[in-house]
């Protein structure tokens, strides 16, 4: 499997590599159905693990994760300006 198909398969509906943490965190943001979207948990875990490598934690909602995301960029906002992809 190529680095390209894989990424495909993590990237759902609109989302893009380039797209950057604070985008996709806006993204979710302007409609509240999306923090109930089960098919962003994957991607939302795996920037949530790339921030945060040493942690225990197993997954989470998507609820908990865009708070962990949230939590983070407000914290060190440079975060927020790392992209999705490689």
């Amino acid at each position: 499997m190529t680095r390209s198909e894989s990424l495909e398969t993590v990237f759902v509906g609109p989302l893009r590599a380039d797209w950057t943490i604070v985008q996709l965190l806006d993204w979710i943001g302007a409609d509240d159905a999306r923090c109930h979207e089960v098919h962003l948990e994957g991607i939302l875990d795996a920037v949530d693990r790339a921030l945060h490598p040493d942690s225990s934690r197993a997954g989470g909602s998507v609820v908990a994760l865009v708070r962990s995301l949230a939590m983070r960029v407000s914290a060190d906002p440079g975060v927020g300006e790392r992209t999705l992809g490689v």
